[in-house]
Order: C-alpha cells, then sequence, then structure tokens
C-alpha cells in the first residue's frame, strides 16, 4: 500500500489560483471590453490576454492558447522582459493542464532565463513549485527537489509561513518515494510543528495523515496506528469526509498486516462509503482491503465479489499497483476454493503485471539518472556563459599591449589546435566503435542466418523422410500384406504351424509403427488444424502420461513459428516421460496485445540446474535455440522432487 494521503502533483498559486472553477462570464465580458479601449496598449494588454486565457483554460483549452499567442507577440513586440516571461510562463500553464509535461518544463524554463528577476524574487516563484511538482510526477526527484528548496527559501525570506509549510510536507514526500524515510520523517514533521505554530488544522492533518502513511509503509505499524488517531480527531474535527475514510483506510491496511483481520474488516467497510467519491485508486484500494480481510477470515465467497470489483477498477484505471494485489489475492482465493484453472490463470496475469511495474521502476530510475544529467548539464552551460562574459569584458578594454595581444592570439592558437587534434582523436574513437558494432552486428546476423538455414534444413528432411516413409516403406508393407492374403490358402500347412498369424501380427505392427514415425516427423494435424489441435493428438494418443492443455488464447502463428514450438513441446514431452518420471504435465497458451505465452510444467524428478548435466543437456540446447530463433524468451526452473517448469515468450 503505497498510494499517498495527500499526492504532490504541480499546484499553480499565483496566476491559476481561480482555475478548475466554472468561469465567470462577467469577468470575461469587462475584460474583452477593457482591450477595445484606445489607451489600453502594450502591458496592460498582455495582462488582460493572459487573464483571459486563466478564464478560458479549463473550459476551452485551444481558445486559452490562442489568447496566450496574443499576449507573446505583443510582449515580444515591445521587448519586455517581464510581459515576456509571464506568457512563457502561461504556456507552461497550458501545456501542464494538457498533461505534455516536458513541453510544459521546456516554457517554465524559458520563463525564468527572461523575467528580469533574481531568484529569490517573489515574482517568479510559482514557477519554482511548478517545475517542482512537474519533475515529480516524471520521477526525477532530484531536480523536484532543487526546485522546492528554491521555493522554500523564498517563502522563509518573507515569511510566508503557510507556503513554508507546504513546502515541507512536499520535501516529506519526495523523500518518501526516494526510501529516504528518516528525512521524510524530519520534513513532515516540521510541516506539523509549523502547521500547529500557525493553528492551521488543515495543514496538522495533512501532515499527520502523510506521517501515518508513512510509518505504515515502513511497517511501524503501531506508530501508524498512534498517528493515525491523532489524524482521525483532526479530521473529525474539520468534517472532513474524504480524510476520515483514508485515516479509516490506512489503519484497515495496518491492522491486516498484524493479522487482525476482524479490526481490519471493521475500518474497511468503514472507508468505503466515505471515500466513493476520491481518487479511484483509492476506492478500489479500500475495496481490496476488505476483500483480503474477509479472504483470510475464510469468508470466501464474499471475499470474492470485493476483489472482483477491485480488480475491475484497477483494469479501467489502469492502476498498476492495485491490479497487483488484486490479482495475487484472487489467485490465492481461487486455490482456497479449489478452482485450479483459475488460480493459476491469476497466477500467471501476476507475473506479467510484476514484470510491467519493474520496467515502470525502470524508467522512473532511467528519468531520476537523466535529470541528474541535466541538471549537471546546466551548470555547465551557465559555467560557459560566464566565461563568455568575461571575456567579452575583456575584449573591451583598450589597454592591451601588443605583446598581450600577441601571447593571446598564440595561445588561442595552440587551444585551436589541442582541441582540434582532441576533436579528431574523438570522431576516430567514434568511428571505431561504430564499425566495431557494424562488424558485432553483421557477425550475429550470420549467426542468425546459419541456425535458420540449419533448422529450415531439418524441417525440410523431417518432411522428406515423413513422406518417403509414408509413400515407401508404408505402401510396399500394405502391398507385402495384400499378397500375402492371396497366397494364405495354398499354405495351409504354415498356417497350421502358426506362422501365418504371428507373421501377419509383425506386419501390423510394422504399419502402425510406419504410421506413428511419419507423424511424429511430421504430423498431419499440424500442417492441416494448427498448432493447438496437434498438441490436442499427442495429449489424446499418450497413455502413460496425464497431458493437461489449457488453451486461453493465442496470436496467429506464422507456420515456422508453429513447426518451431512443436519440436519443443514435443521435446519437453519425451523428457518428463523418459527421463523426470512425471505423472502429469500441464501445457498452458496465453496471450497479451504484444506476445504469446507458453508454460510447459511437469511434476517429474527435476534437476539441479547447477549441475553438469544440465549444462551438457542437448535436448535442452536445442529447445532453447528454436525460442531464440522466433526471437522470443526461454525461462527454464526446475527443482529436485518437484518438477521443471518453462515459460516460453513468442512476439507477435
Amino acid at each position: 500500500m503505497s498510494y499517498q494521503y495527500y499526492f504532490i502533483g504541480t499546484i499553480i498559486i499565483l496566476f491559476f489560483s481561480n482555475t478548475g472553477k466554472l468561469k465567470a462570464q462577467t469577468t470575461i465580458d469587462s475584460l474583452k471590453i477593457e482591450l477595445t479601449k484606445d489607451h489600453i496598449k502594450g502591458s496592460t494588454q498582455v495582462t488582460i490576454y493572459l487573464d483571459l486565457a486563466k478564464e478560458y483554460l479549463y473550459d476551452d483549452n485551444e481558445l486559452s492558447k490562442s489568447h496566450i499567442d496574443s499576449a507573446y507577440t505583443i510582449a515580444t513586440n515591445i521587448k519586455e522582459k517581464q510581459s515576456i516571461g509571464l506568457a512563457l510562463e502561461s504556456y507552461g500553464n497550458y501545456y501542464y493542464v494538457k498533461g505534455e509535461t516536458r513541453e510544459s518544463i521546456k516554457y517554465y524554463e524559458e520563463a525564468l532565463a527572461t523575467y528580469p528577476f533574481s531568484e529569490d524574487s517573489l515574482q517568479i516563484n510559482n514557477c519554482f513549485f511548478s517545475l517542482s511538482g512537474l519533475h515529480y510526477d516524471l520521477g526525477e526527484f532530484q531536480k523536484a527537489i532543487e526546485y522546492i528548496l528554491i521555493n522554500l527559501r523564498v517563502n522563509q525570506k518573507n515569511n510566508m509561513q503557510s507556503k513554508v509549510c507546504h513546502c515541507y510536507n512536499s520535501l516529506g514526500n519526495i523523500f518518501k518515494r526516494l526510501t529516504n524515510f528518516t528525512k521524510s520523517e524530519e520534513y513532515l514533521f516540521q510541516s506539523y510543528y509549523c502547521a500547529s505554530d500557525l493553528k492551521d488544522s488543515i495543514r496538522m492533518a495533512i501532515a499527520s495523515g502523510n506521517l501515518q502513511a508513512l510509518y505504515s509503509h515502513m511497517s511501524e505499524f503501531d506508530k501508524a496506528l498512534e498517528m493515525g488517531e491523532i489524524t482521525l480527531a483532526l479530521e473529525t474535527a474539520l468534517q472532513n469526509q474524504s480524510g476520515i475514510g483514508y485515516c479509516h483506510y490506512v489503519d484497515g491496511y495496518c491492522y491486516v498486516y498484524q493479522g487482525k483481520y476482524e479490526e481490519a474488516l471493521e475500518k474497511g467497510l468503514l472507508s468505503l462509503p466515505l471515500l466513493e467519491n476520491e481518487h479511484k485508486e483509492i476506492y478500489g484500494s479500500a475495496y481490496h482491503l476488505v476483500g483480503r480481510s474477509l479472504l483470510y477470515l475464510g469468508r470466501h465467497q464474499e471475499s470474492l465479489n470485493y476483489l472482483k470489483t477491485a480488480e475491475d477498477i484497477a483494469n479501467i484505471g489502469d492502476y498498476i499497483e492495485l491490479k497487483d494485489l488484486a490479482t495475487t489475492d484472487l489467485s490465492i482465493l481461487y486455490e482456497k476454493m479449489n478452482q485450479d484453472n483459475l488460480a493459476l490463470s491469476y497466477a500467471r496475469k501476476q507475473e506479467v503485471i510484476r514484470d510491467s511495474m519493474f520496467n515502470v521502476e525502470k524508467v522512473m530510475a532511467v528519468n531520476r539518472i537523466d535529470g541528474l544529467y541535466k541538471s549537471a548539464q546546466k551548470d555547465n552551460d551557465l559555467y560557459k556563459q560566464s566565461l563568455k562574459i568575461e571575456k567579452q569584458n575583456k575584449e573591451k578594454q583598450k589597454i592591451l599591449s601588443a605583446f598581450s595581444i600577441f601571447s593571446l592570439l598564440l595561445l588561442s592558437g595552440l587551444t585551436l589546435l589541442f582541441y582540434r587534434n582532441k576533436k579528431n582523436k574523438i570522431i576516430n574513437l567514434k568511428e571505431s566503435a561504430i564499425q566495431s558494432q557494424q562488424i558485432a552486428q553483421l557477425q550475429k546476423e550470420k549467426q542468425i542466418l546459419s541456425l535458420s538455414s540449419m533448422i529450415e534444413g531439418q524441417e525440410s528432411e523431417r518432411k522428406r523422410i515423413a513422406q518417403d516413409l509414408h509413400d515407401g516403406l508404408g505402401g510396399l508393407l500394405a502391398t507385402i500384406k495384400i499378397k500375402f492374403g492371396i497366397i494364405q490358402k495354398e499354405i495351409e500347412a504354415l498356417e497350421s504351424l502358426n506362422v501365418y498369424n504371428q507373421t501377419s501380427t509383425m506386419i501390423d505392427d510394422a504399419c502402425t509403427e510406419v504410421r506413428k514415425i511419419a507423424h511424429n516427423m511430421m504430423p498431419d494435424s499440424l500442417t492441416k488444424l494448427g498448432l493447438i489441435e496437434a498438441i490436442r493428438d499427442i495429449s489424446d494418443y499418450t497413455s502413460d502420461i496425464n497431458i493437461k492443455l489449457i488453451n486461453l488464447g493465442t496470436h496467429q502463428f506464422t507456420d515456422t513459428q508453429q513447426i518451431m514450438l512443436y519440436r519443443v513441446i514435443q521435446e519437453f514431452i519425451n523428457n518428463s516421460r523418459k527421463h523426470a518420471n512425471a505423472h502429469q504435465i500441464i501445457i498452458q497458451f496465453s496471450t497479451s496485445e504484444d506476445q504469446s505465452f507458453i508454460y510447459l510444467e511437469d511434476d517429474g524428478n527435476g534437476f539441479n540446474m547447477d549441475s553438469s548435466d544440465y549444462k551438457k543437456g542437448l535436448g535442452l540446447k536445442s529447445m532453447e535455440s528454436r525460442i531464440n530463433f522466433l526471437g522470443g524468451t526461454f525461462e527454464l526452473d526446475s527443482t529436485l522432487d518437484v518438477g521443471t517448469t518453462i515459460q516460453i515468450k513468442i512476439p507477435r
């Protein structure tokens, strides 16, 4: 449970203090009238256009941008930096509302570079706070901290204690995301004490609620419950229904993790009606809380209803953490209800969700690194700019001697030569690296081509052998059988010796064996009906082991993919029968938007994956090579006396 008590997004606090409300038509009309007056010129026009943009921002986004365009055009014509900065900041607000975070950041930074104010000026304080929220949303927490600290310093300098309190709260939540819980706790307490000095019950409740959530996240459940009592008292006094609901919700999860399921159920049921009109992920998480409590109280059918509702909300809103919680508990629930197929299906869904969560974390980590790089790059640009200004000032001085000028020219020439040589070396190194990459790519393509040719040759040879067996030897044996029947009457003596019956039986067995070999080489069902039916044939004709086929859907496989996958599954079945002494094999097909999944599992002897026997196994290497040839992934897991599992992913 990682959802925060009050989410820190970007809050527009100066220019857009009234956005989100219904625009007052009288205000709009009066602004339009002002624009028609002859004496309204220059920066006053800019201000009126930006006020109109503010009024339209949420109701008519594009009309809002049209007014910002007008303001920016006038501002650039009169060349007034403050007006240009205001217009650029308005573009930042416009793109923020559109959800184009990077564009919004670009315009806020351009506004900061344009404004004729110092960093400690109140006029640009809103830009720093907005940039902090935007970088937080992108997971670029170092940049978010950098901007919020500037905002904090300006608010402290101007004795704006309410905003100081808000900055402390924001820093507490940022450090929580960075898992620096000590600093998070420190800043959240500073926010609480600052709000207490101001006798601001609302900010006190926000800070104590965040501390309650922090302690829950740290698994310090007793502290979380103690802080929950403080938060509940504050929210009750404020008559804030959503705050009361969220407080019950956090307490409920604390009780779940303490194994107090009756108390958890009570808190969850209290939170549900209070959170109905709040953020849907919170509302869905409250359903999950009730469902999980009922699950561990053994009330399975009731639990199913709540967990399915939580899953539906998660799917509609694409809330990945709630998806993970809901699918995990549904898998456990279906297992307890003895619905193994559904339990297995949800377990597979959970694996896909966990992969997705890992990818999201990876992207956020990249964003954090990218933020650090851009920060360093910005510092470097500022340093270069200061050098450039210093050089220009020196060039304006006309008291340099001829010797100094000559020395400067000589030094410049040597520097230029040095950097040119250095640049050439860098270019040579880059070209060498590119050549190495190209060689490696060609070698890889050659390996793939060789593997492709080898596998295609194997399949062609298998097909030819199957055809020869069926048409050649199979036909010959059938002819012998017919001729042998014709001469039966003429060899009564042989029949009395039982030679005829024995020989006839042997020929029948030979015909059956030929058909079996031909089928294994290239089954008709694979070419005519497809992969699933070919596997079903194996299942139907295999009597010494139970093969369970579960088809939850696949993409349309090519002929090559069908043959490769058939060989892999055929090899797995043979290994399970001959070497693993397995009693049951489960083969499951499922699909997502961009890939198909195949799970192979047996209950055989298993093996030690670190042993030399595993590493030398040609069958497993052949299976993995075929999957690699298809551009898929092959994951093997085996445990002694438990069994072997293979997960295959094939891109669409």
